[in-house]
């Protein structure tokens, strides 16, 4: 997986992945009692300009028949992550600020995330029994690690599919209060607040594609935000980490082999930066 990033604290509640979060602005707010209010620019809704895709998702969700129900729907999204202070103006940040990109691909049986800082991502994929194996691009080194369901099982890593697929975890949101709804991209998301591992946590979720628009946990210089910004039906021609021809010239690395490898110079640089040893 994608390992210790510096923004990283909002993880251990909602993800297997690690990322962290970033704020923006979608216009009006439906509260629960009917009435739309402007947001207050000022409030921890600090925001920039969301921009939907040419093909609106709604399209897509609206063509999805009830037998197809039971799947969740196929999508590419951009993600802005940040962490730390932000500026007044909405439009720049503040200097303790962090901010990254975090894209998602997410197919049927297949599931594959990019953070653009570190140039590092992820595949999951899932075979017709269920089982689960995982792959780690290293974009920057043409590498990729990967992992079989064995191997996953052996160092108890087999993540849950929901779970890898709404990024959000789910359960979570009974503990969460509905304070309204918005619109989102073409979408209508449900607006929660609550605690959760004592923390104050700001959800905006999309029923409709089962992930988050928006999170928000933390405070000050240790807040940590995400927000959706843009949305696909099919995967950008541009987004090159997911190209299968190009990842096939990308030298391969079984995982069970890493612990023969530690003299490797690749293997020593992944081992150094997350701060640990493969067993």
């Amino acid at each position: 997986m994608i390992k210790k990033l510096a923004i990283s604290c909002l993880i251990a509640c909602f993800l297997p992945v690690q990322i962290t979060l970033a704020a923006s602005n979608y216009g009006d707010t439906k509260h629960a009692a009917g009435e739309y209010v402007q947001h207050d620019h000022a409030s921890h809704e600090k925001t920039d300009h969301v921009q939907a895709s040419s093909k609106p998702m709604s399209q897509a969700i609206k063509s999805t028949t009830e037998a197809e129900k039971p799947l969740l729907p196929v999508f590419s999204a951009r993600f802005e992550l940040q962490s730390g202070v932000q500026s007044v103006d909405t439009n720049k940040t503040g200097d303790a600020a962090k901010n990254t990109d975090w894209l998602m691909d997410r197919k049927a049986n297949n599931i594959a995330t990019f953070n653009t800082a570190s140039q590092q991502g992820e595949i999951w994929s899932r075979d017709q029994q269920g089982d689960i194996s995982h792959s780690r691009l290293f974009v920057q080194d043409k590498k990729i690690i990967e992992y079989t369901n064995g191997e996953l099982k052996t160092l108890n890593k087999v993540p849950n599919w929901q779970r890898l697929a709404t990024i959000f975890d789910t359960k979570q949101i009974a503990k969460l209060n509905k304070t309204g709804e918005k619109g989102v991209l073409g979408q209508q998301a449900q607006l929660l607040e609550g605690k959760i591992n004592g923390q104050q946590t700001v959800v905006w979720w999309l029923p409709s594609l089962q992930i988050p628009a928006y999170i928000q946990q933390g405070e000050g210089s240790a807040q940590t935000r995400m927000v959706l910004k843009e949305l696909y039906q099919t995967t950008p021609t541009h987004w090159d980490w997911v190209n299968t021809a190009l990842l096939s010239t990308y030298s391969t690395i079984d995982a069970s082999d890493l612990g023969d490898m530690e003299s490797d110079p690749f293997v020593k640089k992944i081992q150094n930066a997350e701060g640990h040893h493969h067993h």
